[in-house]
């Protein structure tokens, strides 16, 4: 009977020794640290710090800026010289230093003077076209450039002779070409205006004044090329057309 108590014992035992958990050891905080560490360092990997790069569009809206600067002068020019005066184009900073929204800004500004500018041309078109159908005295003058020398940095020429009707408020581009070799490569374009002041220009240069009451008169002069590296040189007259 004690035997039989003992091996009851013995098995309770046993089985109570089964049923105990068995624990595994576990590394310590430091080391999961250091892993953790190891695991996001990348050999060799450089922080960049990189500038806030600019707005998608940012290059065409410079691009478009400059395009617009450039007609907005154009503009201007015809303007000024066809009627005597002209509003300036909007004064823009530095392209370069504008902000997107700064840079739209003034794209919008020349576009409205460009607008307006147009309109002033078509109406000052209009007037011309009424112009040369029904002049009155002034209106109509016959220009005739002679003895004009075209001095340019590769070499100069003698134009030959120029003649030409005009209305007031027109402006044209005539080509001077080469006046003693016939098929000679040598020509300078030039630009010729009768403003609405009765001011007679040459490549946006002042060189004599029409007057209505008189029929006739000349003067020399001596202006820049379009390009403004040379120099054009000779004598203008001009004569009243009455019809």
């Amino acid at each position: 009977m004690s035997i039989f108590r003992s091996g009851l014992l013995l098995v309770t035992l046993f089985l109570s020794a089964c049923s105990m958990p068995i624990f595994s050891p576990q590394p310590d905080a430091t080391d999961q640290v250091k892993d953790a560490a190891t695991d996001l360092m990348i050999p060799n990997q450089q922080v960049v710090i990189e500038e806030p790069a600019k707005a998608t569009g940012y290059a065409e809206d410079l691009a478009d800026l400059n395009k617009y600067q450039q007609s907005a002068e154009k503009h201007y020019h015809a303007l000024n010289d066809r009627l005597g005066s002209a509003s300036k184009p909007p004064r823009i900073i530095e392209a370069d230093l504008l902000s997107r929204e700064a840079l739209q800004a003034s794209i919008q500004q020349l576009r409205t003077y460009i607008s307006q500018t147009n309109t002033e041309l078509a109406a000052l078109d209009a007037r011309v076209g009424e112009r040369q159908q029904m002049p009155i005295s002034g209106d109509l003058a016959r220009l005739f450039l002679s003895e004009t020398t075209v001095n340019e940095a590769v070499g100069s020429f003698k134009a030959q002779p120029l003649i030409g009707q005009w209305v007031r408020g027109e402006s044209r581009v005539i080509r001077l070409k080469d006046n003693f070799l016939f098929e000679s490569p040598n020509s300078e374009d030039v630009t010729i205006t009768f403003s609405e002041r009765y001011q007679i220009l040459i490549n946006g240069q002042v060189v004599m004044t029409v007057s209505p009451q008189r029929a006739k008169n000349s003067a020399k002069f001596q202006v820049p090329t379009q390009d403004q590296s040379g120099s054009l040189i000779g004598k203008l007259d001009y004569r009243l057309v009455n019809n």
